[in-house]
């Protein structure tokens, strides 16, 4: 989703440096017609602001996932 935002080289604690905006994850196929979408990624941000770290991402696409 941000290729050049994430590291080529990255230790386990940097991970939770790098975050995408919420502009870009509105837009995914997943998210982009539902009308809470800019509310769901501000309740999975661990910060509140909508952009999410892989952490965040994954916690939200588990809740989601049918599975």
């Amino acid at each position: 989703m941000e290729p050049k935002k994430v590291p080529q080289v990255m230790t386990c604690d940097e991970s939770h440096t790098v975050s995408i905006p919420m502009d870009k994850i509105e837009k995914m196929a997943e998210l982009k017609e539902n009308p809470f979408k800019q509310r769901i990624c501000k309740v999975f941000s661990h910060d509140g602001s909508g952009d999410m770290t892989f952490d965040d991402f994954l916690d939200m696409l588990s809740v989601f996932s049918e599975q």
